[in-house]
């Protein structure tokens, strides 16, 4: 029996199941009798039977080997696909779909105008080496939302995209690549917010213009943590750390971009690396330990810095274990009272999440 849920103000909608392992395509979707296939799930989308406001949840204890490219069919339809744990519940717990499809192919593709309006959440697409993406998109996809995604082990890119969107990326990790995390070649509107990028072969992420990149660590990519087109881009207390050979490349030529409050730290070569007559405004960034210094101004590029002396390349941030992912800044560190960001442990337990369980109610009042 399909189950309901209460989503999107409170409304009322229909809950499908898939589990790889106990499912059975013949079924109806429902927590008893789920669906077996992922692409079955998403057949029941493209022909109506998931409506605006359902949900499709992948049970994390089943088996999901992608021999063949997923690919919505459907469009301008608001459907939640999430991990979920063994009961069927959404908890964060990420349902692991492994790439097997092989060659130039990825695990999920969203063709011209497919998929939006979609929102993937809790979901592992682990490449296996094999898949040369994990996730592609061809053409211009908007308002696709993910939250809680990793992209891993892809031969070519973990998350490819070559056409205009407005894709927001929450609490993602991108890692281990054999090219770069994240590559996008056209426009982009969207956030990237509270993600990792790291140890990809490549760049962290490459990206088009116009993005907003916010409270994001770029650590340990083969290449450069960042290359940004800053026209009409802003990055925002990001950390780059222990990157290749830039923390970061601004190659911005047009429409004024703004960096603040950010870290770049330990890369190879340059913190930043103006590569192009870069229009942009950078606020209180701090740059510690870059191979080649704390940015490169050798392509006449029109940065403003403002609030940054070089006194703050003796600034050691202290990272407390950048190896696990743990960069919260030592008791000691001089950029303390900055404006500097508070890094802290990405994907650790609730607890390392300043927005979490930071306060605890400890007591009651009462007026009788």
């Amino acid at each position: 029996m399909v189950q309901t849920g209460h989503r999107f103000g409170g409304s009322s909608v229909a809950v499908y199941y898939v589990d790889g392992n106990a499912g059975d395509d013949g079924d109806d979707g429902g927590l008893s009798d789920p669906w077996e296939t992922i692409a079955h799930a998403f057949s029941k989308v493209t022909d109506g039977t998931i409506s605006h406001g359902g949900e499709i949840r992948i049970m994390a204890t089943g088996n999901y080997t992608i021999g063949t490219t997923l690919a919505p069919g459907w469009n301008n339809i608001e459907v939640l696909i999430t991990g979920a744990n063994s009961s069927g519940d959404v908890d964060g717990t990420q349902a692991v779909l492994i790439g097997n499809v092989g060659g130039s192919s990825p695990m999920l593709n969203f063709a011209a105008i497919k998929g939006e309006r979609s929102m993937w959440a809790n979901l592992h697409f682990d490449a296996n080496d094999n898949s040369q993406h994990c996730v592609e998109s061809t053409s211009n996809n908007h308002y696709i939302n993910w939250v809680n995604c990793r992209f891993s082990q892809a031969t070519s890119h973990g998350v490819n995209r070559t056409g205009a969107n407005y894709w927001n990326i929450t609490k993602c990790r991108f890692d281990n690549n054999a090219h770069n995390g994240l590559q996008n070649t056209s426009t982009s509107y969207g956030i990237i917010y509270d993600c990792l990028f790291d140890n990809n072969g490549q760049d962290g992420a490459d990206s088009g213009w116009r993005e907003t990149w916010a409270r994001s660590v770029f650590y340990n990519n083969g290449t450069e943590g960042l290359v940004c087109n800053t026209s009409g881009s802003r990055v925002l207390d990001c950390v780059f750390d222990s990157n290749g050979s830039d923390g970061m490349i601004d190659e911005g030529t047009t429409i004024q971009g703004l960096r603040m409050n950010n870290i770049f730290s330990n890369n190879t070569h340059y913190g930043v690396n103006n590569a192009n007559n870069t229009d942009c405004v950078s606020f209180n960034d701090l740059f510690f330990n870059n191979g080649s210094g704390d940015f490169d101004t050798g392509q006449g590029q029109l940065t403003a810095l403002f609030n940054y002396t070089p006194g703050a390349s003796g600034y050691n941030p202290m990272f407390n274990d950048p190896a696990n992912f743990d960069f919260t800044t030592g008791p000691t560190f001089e950029g303390h009272g900055l404006g500097l960001l508070s890094p802290y442990k990405l994907f650790g337990s609730t607890a390392d999440d300043p927005g979490i369980n930071k306060f605890v109610k400890t007591e009651t009042v009462s007026v009788f």
